[in-house]
């Protein structure tokens, strides 16, 4: 997403919005859904911030290398909640759930059987009433 294509996608055709939204979700949002997402965003320039996006998540690999080793031993006693789109294709389950699965032994699975990457615009009550069982 940080190529130069991808990049005049993103500021020029509103990529995000447009692409990845429907994309990213079971059904696609309403109409009047999508017209607040292309709200929030109405210009190249309230983009940039979107495009640059993929650039600082490749630049963050040192980073989330660390954090890949640090947060088993700091973090992976507390209670946790995934809730989870099957059909992510940003954060597939088969590769992702065994390691968050073995980083944090106390926790629970949602698994939304339909949903996509966006699983808050898929299944918003299921999210809820995970939350609130578990932590509630």
């Amino acid at each position: 997403m940080s190529s130069p294509p991808l990049q005049y996608a993103i500021l020029r055709r509103n990529f995000f919005v447009e692409r990845l939204i429907p994309a990213g979700t079971q059904h696609r949002p309403s109409a009047a859904v999508m017209e607040h997402y292309r709200a929030v965003q109405p210009n190249a320039e309230a983009r940039k911030g979107v495009a640059e996006m993929p650039k600082q998540i490749l630049a963050a690999h040192p980073l989330l290398a660390r954090l890949a080793a640090e947060v088993p031993a700091k973090l992976g006693g507390k209670p946790a909640l995934f809730v989870w789109g099957m059909k992510d294709f940003a954060f597939r389950p088969g590769p992702t759930l065994p390691r968050m699965r073995a980083t944090f032994p106390d926790h629970v699975l949602v698994e939304l059987p339909d949903a996509r990457h966006l699983i808050q615009e898929d299944a918003p009550e299921r999210i809820a009433a995970a939350i609130i069982e578990r932590f509630g």
